[in-house]
Order: C-alpha cells, then sequence, then structure tokens
C-alpha cells in the first residue's frame, strides 16, 4: 500500500554491494511532502507534490523547546556512553562521536530560523537515530504532530540510555 506522505531527503553515504550483498544508504530527511497525484509515462513513475511542514499551535512552541532540548540530551547522553563503552575512557569529550550531528542547523546546511521548523528535524533525528521496527518508524514519520514524535523518541531513549549508565558503571567498578 502506497502512502500519501513522502519524505525529500539528502544522501549522507551509499554502499555499492558485491555480488552477495545487501546494498545501504544513509538519508537524513529534510521536507515531508504530500503526493497530490502519481503518473506515468515512458519510464519511472511521477508524481505532483504538495510540501508541507508540521503545523504548530502558538501556546504550544515552549513546550516544544523543552522537548527538544530533552531529546537532544538523551541523544547526547547516549552517544558520551556509547564512545566511553566503546573505547573504554572514563569520561568521552563532547557527547560522543555523534555530537557533532546534532548542530543541525550548520551540519546539513538548514538555516532556518524558524524554531517549530527546528522542533519537527530534531524530532526525525531521534526517530531516524532509533532502531524502531519499520512500521512502527513509519506510522511515527508520517505523523504530523511534532510533540508526540519528540515525546515518543524520548520515551525510546530514555531506556537504551539506563542501560548504558548501567553497563558504564560495571565497567567502571571493574576497574
Amino acid at each position: 500500500q502506497r502512502s500519501d506522505v513522502g519524505t525529500a531527503s539528502v544522501l549522507m553515504f551509499s554502499s555499492i554491494p558485491g555480488p552477495k550483498e545487501t546494498a545501504s544508504a544513509g538519508l537524513f530527511g529534510i521536507q515531508r511532502f504530500r503526493i497530490l497525484e502519481v503518473y506515468e509515462n515512458d519510464g519511472p513513475l511521477r508524481a505532483r507534490v504538495q510540501l508541507f511542514s508540521d503545523e504548530v499551535e502558538s501556546d504550544r512552541k515552549e513546550e516544544l523547546e523543552r522537548l527538544e532540548k530533552e531529546l537532544l540530551g538523551a541523544i547526547r547522553e547516549h552517544n558520551r556512553l556509547r564512545a566511553k563503552l566503546s573505547d573504554g575512557s572514563s569520561a568521552a569529550e563532547g557527547g560522543g562521536q555523534d555530537a557533532s550531528q546534532l548542530n543541525i542547523r550548520s551540519d546539513i546546511g538548514l538555516r532556518s530560523n524558524d524554531p517549530n521548523r527546528t522542533s519537527e528535524l530534531v524530532g526525525f533525528i531521534g526517530c531516524e537515530l532509533l532502531d524502531l521496527p519499520f512500521i512502527e518508524r513509519k506510522i511515527l514519520l508520517e505523523s504530523t504532530d511534532t510533540r508526540e514524535r519528540l515525546e515518543r523518541a524520548i520515551e525510546s531513549f530514555h531506556p537504551l540510555v539506563q542501560e548504558l549508565a548501567a553497563k558504564a558503571a560495571i565497567q567502571d567498578a571493574m576497574g
């Protein structure tokens, strides 16, 4: 079944597979669209689309900023603990190897001063970093409710951070 919502993305990396390997690509979604019409010529399917962003009520902006900061904090702590466990150091600097990816305005070239758009993108980042089943991720990314997306990503990150913190404490205790 075809969805009526899609995501325009930037290709971050790709791999060309060998004969028995699977191709892979890393994409970063930057703008969602609704498919208005699909038509077929003598080649690939084509579509007429309408770009859209999540609509945010003005009284929810402070709540979104709080959720955005909470999710970014959880992602940074997750990355810091993952880096600490992978290299065995007692203090991983700068929030881990993925911390630079969290500055979305500069690192992927977005120059938006719209805080609603920033919260939307942070929600996308959180969803992409989680190891969710395909259908669950699809449903979450298709949602036009930024608050829901941020809250679900935060809920999913907390157990991961707790697990890594416990592993780090065990590693520290064992020397």
